[in-house]
């Protein structure tokens, strides 16, 4: 395109729809997730997998423009440049999340490290994914708890909220031949009262309404900002 105004044109059509970003600093260069190279970069990585906070989701038709949304939602806290086609490291005060998708198997599988509070940097990350799902109505999305090392041994996020409303304690996983306490599962994941609060929102029996009113420059500010308030809010605040 010939001259300025065509160019900020495009660009800003292009980040209107969420199909590019800038990095701070880089004032002149847009980065296009969608055209990512497939090759994973090497980087580092070295949590224990013991330790490891790991959630999933899975789709019964996974769009690329899925997770290459995602990456533009979340582009403030990648790590430096450790991104690539399927997959991308974000850092997030003193955690950081390894998120991979998988189009053949239609599943992103996410992985929180760090010395942090794991359960927040997660909450960042869902409600950056529900940001996109939200778009998406006709595609069947689950979310999945791996209990395992491995990923191999999953359980339901869906069913585990139906039991505790049903006042179930336990859970039988056949694989593992063993009893899981059902709050333990759900509180690996966010705190019960965070979880009491969808609910109540979910079925309008009462809550309130906050607006947040930011420039998108100032969007990491605002996820600091929502960490501080997960206590308290229904993680779907905006």
């Amino acid at each position: 395109y010939p001259n300025q105004k065509e160019q900020l044109f495009i660009t800003d059509i292009m980040g209107h729809f969420e199909l590019s970003f800038q990095l701070e600093g880089k004032t002149d260069t847009y980065f296009v997730p969608g055209a990512f190279p497939k090759d994973k970069p090497i980087f580092k990585w070295d949590y224990d997998k013991s330790n490891l906070l790991r959630f999933q989701y899975h789709y019964d038709v996974l769009p690329n423009s899925i997770f290459s949304r995602f990456m533009v939602k979340i582009h403030r806290h990648i790590r430096n440049t450790d991104f690539w086609l399927n997959g991308v490291v974000i850092k997030f005060e003193d955690c950081e999340a390894l998120i991979r998708a998988d189009f053949e198997e239609k599943i992103i599988n996410i992985e929180v490290g760090g010395s942090g509070n794991k359960r927040t940097l997660l909450s960042v990350i869902r409600e950056k994914f529900e940001d996109v799902h939200s778009n998406f109505r006709d595609i069947s999305i689950k979310q999945v708890i791996p209990i395992d090392n491995e990923n191999k041994i999953l359980v339901s996020y869906d069913d585990l909220v139906l039991y505790e409303q049903a006042g179930e304690e336990s859970i039988f996983i056949p694989l593992l031949k063993t009893k899981f306490k059902v709050k333990n599962l759900l509180d690996g994941i966010e705190i019960e009262e965070t979880r009491k609060s969808k609910i109540m929102d979910n079925s309008r029996e009462k809550g309130v309404s906050m607006f947040i009113s930011y420039s998108h420059a100032d969007e990491g500010l605002k996820d600091k900002l929502k960490s501080h308030l997960s206590n308290l809010v229904n993680n779907t605040l905006r």
